[in-house]
């Protein structure tokens, strides 16, 4: 019988990112395809080397956290598996380094191995990927039929790509068996409940057109759906057999398809399932009446993604059909119906002005959220804002390891990559300032353990714009001479620019 492994690499993290927990899920794509082999006669075996080796933290080239098992605990599972084919998921650009590194550890291993990368990295990049002289194969969009194809037919070189899936019930319910769940308990991705929970998708692909967005070149502009029935069969198999308590939807829209989604949120209150959406939720596609509905069923929590704050932004630069306005209305009804809430924003948009940028972190502090997410833009290849970007000028150079949670690369007449990097830690300042989350000389120990020197520049821009943010204090509050001299001793860098 032909052994294959899926591998889920190691991960490359900036070393702010890796001073907290980080978001931890299973490798669902994965499943899926160890699923769909398993079926068809293979012997196949999930190797999710990050979470396995979780609580391993080495320095990587100086500048980068390397988080994951070790070279010689990868090459062991390799040596005891023995086998024939090897697929590598590179899902992150941002860790191509270590996709590669896995293959290679791989052909070290045993040359006659046949190597397969899949993802959306070597989807974009697949004729950059086969020069490596350690992998033989890409497979570019969907991995089921196309890595299925490569263990039939015994391809052991180029490039396999097969029409995307119309009909997502014809995939099987992917096997959760091929990992432990217990595993990824620790921390949920997102806004957790402390419930015992794991992910679920429910459609592929993305008909709209945001400009930062690259999830259409992996899953395509048409999006399919699994029919609400065939979800809910899953949602109860995971809580009769793995005790599921809670579902996190990771969709691009799980709630395009009104319909269809108000079966699915019925469906899991039947069923006394909690669920949420951490990878976001279209607040356009939803009306009052559906929060409510959602709320009644088990909604918990809501990932919104706004964006920007800013209408001619959203607009003419992102290209999102939102309406700021309306989507304040429905903000304060999921808070309403006690829904917690968390709101996904991005800034350094190449045509945005400083103005613009206050305007959306002004916007994401009126909004009254429990949890804000307010990131960089990264100019993913292949999307439009990244051919904008190197039109304009606004990216010189890019290297797409440079492309995390942190990192900023846009530089414009209007500002640096260090400006919108320092804007937010400045925001982060003030708005735990102002809900008291700890005191203030706990926050003025962080921006400097977070941004070394640059942590004088952060608190500038806090004192400079503090009021364009919401303020130090909440609103109605008596001033505090005592805070807030001692906030100006800590920035006496009058002339930073």
């Amino acid at each position: 019988m032909k052994r294959i492994m899926l591998i889920e690499p190691p991960q490359l993290r900036d070393r702010s990112e890796v001073r907290g927990e980080l978001d931890l899920e299973p490798p669902l794509g994965l499943i899926y395809m160890a699923t769909v082999l398993k079926e068809a006669g293979y012997d196949v075996q999930v190797l999710d080397c990050f979470q396995r080796g979780y609580d391993e933290r080495t320095v990587y080239n100086r500048k980068k956290i390397r988080v994951g098992l070790g070279d010689d605990e990868i090459v062991k599972r390799i040596e005891d598996f023995k086998p024939h084919i090897v697929g590598v998921s590179c899902i992150f650009f941002f860790n191509h380094k270590m996709a590669h590194h896995v293959c290679r550890l791989v052909k070290e291993t045993d040359p006659g191995i046949t190597t397969v990368m899949g993802g959306i990295y070597p989807t974009v990049f697949h004729e950059d990927v086969l020069r490596d002289g350690y992998v033989d194969v890409v497979v570019r969009n969907e991995g089921e039929r196309s890595m299925l194809q490569v263990a039939r037919e015994g391809i052991r070189s180029g490039v396999v790509q097969n029409p995307y899936i119309e009909d997502l019930d014809e995939l099987p319910i992917p096997d959760r068996d091929f990992i432990n769940i217990d595993n990824y308990q620790r921390k949920g991705f997102g806004m957790t409940s402390g419930r015992r929970f794991t992910t679920v998708l429910t459609s592929r692909g993305c008909p709209f057109r945001c400009s930062f967005c690259s999830a259409h070149n992996m899953w395509g502009r048409n999006t399919r759906f699994r029919s609400a029935e065939n979800v809910l069969d899953e949602i109860a198999m995971l809580k009769d057999r793995y005790n599921i308590e809670e579902i996190h939807f990771i969709d691009e829209n799980i709630s395009l398809k009104r319909e269809r989604f108000m079966k699915i949120v019925k469906g899991l209150g039947q069923l006394g399932i909690k669920w949420t959406t951490p990878n976001g939720i279209a607040l356009f596609t939803l009306r009052k009446e559906d929060i409510r509905t959602m709320a009644e069923n088990g909604c918990y929590s809501l990932a919104m993604a706004y964006e920007s704050g800013n209408q001619d932004v959203l607009k003419r630069i992102v290209r999102k059909p939102l309406n700021l306005r309306k989507a304040k209305e429905l903000t304060d009804e999921v808070k309403k119906r006690g829904i917690k809430t968390r709101g996904f924003f991005i800034i350094g948009f190449p045509g945005e002005t400083k103005e613009d940028i206050l305007d959306t972190i002004r916007y994401a502090n009126d909004l009254g959220l429990d949890m804000v997410g307010m990131n960089t833009l990264r100019p993913y290849p292949a999307t439009d804002v990244y051919r904008e970007g190197i039109e304009t000028g606004a990216i010189k150079e890019l290297r797409i390891e440079d492309l995390t949670t942190h990192g900023a690369v846009i530089r414009t007449k209007e500002f640096s990559p260090r400006w919108i990097k320092c804007i937010i830690e400045a925001d982060r300042f003030v708005a735990l300032g102002r809900k008291k989350v700890k005191p203030l000389k706990t926050l003025l120990k962080e921006v400097f353990t977070r941004n070394g020197i640059w942590g004088f520049y952060v608190l500038l821009l806090a004192l400079r714009y503090q009021k364009r943010f919401g303020g130090i204090k909440n609103k109605g509050d008596r001033r505090c001479p005592q805070k807030e001299n001692s906030l100006r001793r800590h920035v006496r860098l009058e002339n930073i620019s």
